[in-house]
């Protein structure tokens, strides 16, 4: 193992260790100490990874934020027959909708759901392709309790700390531009296009996740993965995606 892939597996165990921390007690309320000793690492550990816990907490967003765009590109890359695994390792979503029992839906080679070209499409069939879709999105801090409190805890700290809030949203961007341009291409795919934009339709879905999550924490208070309800989702998508032969 080379010395940078150590310090890889070091990040990424300290931000493990971080993500509990915060969620506990805050990320104010957090000190290196203790999230050195929740990850088994020494001062110098962190130290030699982060000069300061804003740093860490800017790469936790970074690196949870290229996630959703790399899954999101991996589904891209599988829709157009490259190799699953060059893909990300994407596998068919349960339920996925064949020829034979969606009407004028098949599936790509990734086994995501599509429409024929020039073929009327129904509201049942939109539904499919878009609820498959969705399945396939790696969603931010939706894993656990543990990371979803832990969110909403580095969203109030960035709040009340306008400069680490604006190297957010630098970091934000970034991200969101790929992931901008993946959505608007997956939809071109299926010769479909947004009724808004595509930084409206990802502010209007991030809230309708945050809500679904913080929904499913309070109604399993005891449990540390939970299920997130992604109905709200597809409502979204299904009122501000518009396919071409689309049936009213």
């Amino acid at each position: 193992m080379t010395i940078s892939d150590r310090r890889l597996r070091t990040r990424a165990a300290l931000r493990d260790a971080a993500t509990t921390v915060f969620a506990r007690q805050g990320v104010a309320g957090a000190s290196i100490e203790e999230i050195c000793e929740e990850g088994g690492f020494t001062r110098g550990a962190f130290y030699s990874n982060y000069s300061s816990k804003d740093e860490l907490v800017l790469d936790l967003i970074d690196q949870v934020l290229a996630a959703v765009a790399a899954g999101a590109n991996a589904l891209l890359a599988g829709m157009s027959g490259t190799d699953a695994g060059s893909a990300g390792g994407l596998a068919p979503a349960a339920g996925t909708a064949s020829a034979d029992d969606a009407g004028d839906v098949s599936t790509t080679g990734m086994g995501t759901a599509c429409v024929k070209p020039g073929q009327p499409i129904t509201p049942e069939e939109k539904r499919t392709i878009l609820s498959d879709l969705l399945s396939h999105f790696r969603l931010p801090f939706s894993e656990s309790r543990t990371a979803i409190i832990a969110a909403r805890e580095i969203r109030l700290h960035a709040l009340r700390n306008p400069a680490l809030q604006a190297r957010m949203d630098e970091v934000q961007e970034v991200h969101m531009g790929r992931l901008r341009a993946v959505i608007e291409a997956l939809l071109s795919s299926h010769g479909a296009r947004l009724l808004i934009s595509a930084d409206d339709l990802i502010m209007i879905c991030e809230g309708c996740h945050d809500v679904a999550a913080d929904e499913a924490v309070a109604a399993h208070p005891d449990a540390e993965q939970v299920t997130v309800d992604s109905s709200r989702l597809l409502m979204v998508l299904m009122a501000f995606v518009r396919f071409p032969c689309e049936e009213d």
